[in-house]
């Protein structure tokens, strides 16, 4: 079950940003029904992006879709380069380091796994 998902300097992500399932103190209505208790961090059941066109929505989608195609369909050889996609709009982002961090609970235990890349490794 996803309790975090991290992104930096990917598409429209210059800053690191980060989706949490977490359960926070400001959710109030439907705490009762939208959240696994038993969990430890309390996750809630669902997540929700909404937002105004262009806030980065589908970025997000698309950064998490990348992740679990680098760890998925790995390379054939430790030359082979990645999908690199960096923050355009800034010149010091256009080759630093894409960082990408997922954290997963399944059997009561929360994994990390990050990976983090750039043109040139």
């Amino acid at each position: 079950m996803l309790v975090e998902f991290t992104v930096e300097n990917y598409a429209s992500f210059k800053d690191r940003t980060t989706l949490s399932a977490e359960t926070g103190a400001r959710l109030r209505k439907l705490k009762d029904t939208n959240t696994f208790f038993e969990k430890k961090p309390a996750l809630l059941k669902s997540l929700l992006l909404f937002g105004p066109n262009g806030s980065g929505k589908s970025q997000l989608i698309n950064a998490l879709m990348t992740m679990a195609s680098h760890v998925v369909n790995p390379t054939h050889a430790v030359t082979d380069k990645l999908r690199y996609n960096p923050f355009l709009f800034s010149d010091e982002t256009k080759s630093a380091d894409t960082f990408f961090e997922i954290k997963i609970e399944t059997k009561n235990k929360i994994y990390t796994y990050s990976l983090s890349y750039n043109r040139t490794l």
